[in-house]
């Protein structure tokens, strides 16, 4: 299923990876469809449907979920210069012992084919997990809108062997020629996470000449992890320790 309401005005486009049913995926203990909807729902309603910013939008969900209720939210967008698309596919005919991240980039990969927004062209796509809202996320647009110039922005751990995914910023271009390409590799049975493979496609495009930029803002994430279950922190203290700790590590990275 794929609904759109008009072709996109800008170079920035957002996507929603969203599995409202994941089946027997591993690795995931947020598992009742009706749960998953509510939660996608409550991030449209107070975040990626009421921001200001004229942003278009693709939401793209992979368990070919009816997404009525997606719609109707997104029906009721009046905010002009706002352009949304939704889709929904059979994506996961795969072994669910790879887990949800060989599914998301999978979700990636079929946006960008099937999407009117982004299978032309290299815009730049915030790629969001479609179940959480970023309450700072005007801010972090508004940033990237004033200095555009790379390839992939991410927030590289773990020694940089991996990238945090619930949200970061590439080309359309680097998607297509690192991020999806290296699919294979994601396997959450063998602790290969989709935030590894993001963080090795990283590496590889940075080899090649690319443009990484430490993400320009700490994102200030509300909802629930899908792995664990559980509330991300989203107290002002806890913001302000982890945005002391993103300004030392990107002033560090830039010496």
């Amino acid at each position: 299923m794929n609904h759109s309401t008009s072709r996109p005005a800008s170079d920035i486009v957002v996507l929603l990876t969203a599995t409202i049913d994941p089946g027997n995926i591993a690795m995931v203990a947020r598992r009742d469809p009706r749960q998953r909807l509510d939660d996608y729902k409550k991030a449209l309603q107070i975040c990626w449907l009421s921001t200001q910013l004229p942003i278009d939008l693709v939401f793209c969900e992979n368990s070919h979920f009816d997404l009525a209720d997606i719609r109707n939210l997104c029906a009721r967008r009046t905010i002009p210069g706002c352009q949304i698309e939704t889709m929904s596919f059979d994506g996961q005919q795969y072994p669910p012992h790879l887990g949800k991240g060989f599914g998301e980039i999978g979700i990636i990969s079929h946006a960008l084919r099937h999407s009117e927004f982004l299978r032309d062209g290299n815009p730049l796509i915030v790629k969001v997990s479609g179940r959480l809202a970023i309450s700072n996320i005007r801010k972090l647009l508004r940033m990237v809108q004033a200095r555009p110039d790379f390839d992939i922005s991410c927030d590289l751990r773990g020694n940089l062997q991996w990238a945090d995914s619930r949200i970061f910023i590439a080309r359309a271009d680097f998607l297509r020629a690192y991020l999806v390409p290296m699919q294979a590799l994601a396997d959450d049975s063998r602790g290969i996470t989709f935030e590894h493979v993001l963080g090795r496609a990283t590496h590889r495009a940075i080899g090649d000449g690319l443009r990484w930029a430490p993400i320009v803002c700490t994102p200030d994430i509300q909802g629930i992890s899908g792995t664990s279950g559980i509330q991300y922190p989203n107290s002002w203290t806890s913001w302000l320790t982890r945005d002391a700790f993103r300004r030392l590590k990107n002033w560090a990275i830039a010496r």
